[in-house]
């Protein structure tokens, strides 16, 4: 399973008559590994809810064994944003 482009969900908002925007975020993360290691465990990412316990401790010993003491990385973030217009009011029907 995976994750709908935003594309996708853009078009459907349109065809629901929103008008909408994508924009696409990037930053550098950074932070030491037990936090990563830490955030991994916790399932800080919803990707890893349906893995079993023994896939996770998997990970987290690939992730002592081979990542430095700092975990750098860039993220990217997409955002969807949609208005619906606005409606007539009372006044203007």
């Amino acid at each position: 399973e995976g994750v709908e482009e935003p594309s996708v969900w853009a078009k459907t908002f349109e065809e629901a008559g929103f008008r909408v925007g994508v924009h696409k975020e990037t930053f550098t993360v950074s932070m030491n590994r037990a936090t990563w290691v830490q955030m991994t465990k916790d399932r800080f990412w919803s990707c890893f809810a349906p893995l079993e316990d023994s896939e996770i401790e998997e990970g987290v010993a690939w992730m002592q064994d081979n990542l430095s003491a700092t975990v750098t990385f860039d993220e990217v973030e997409q955002y969807i944003v949609a208005r619906k217009p606005e409606m007539p009011g009372p006044s203007t029907l």
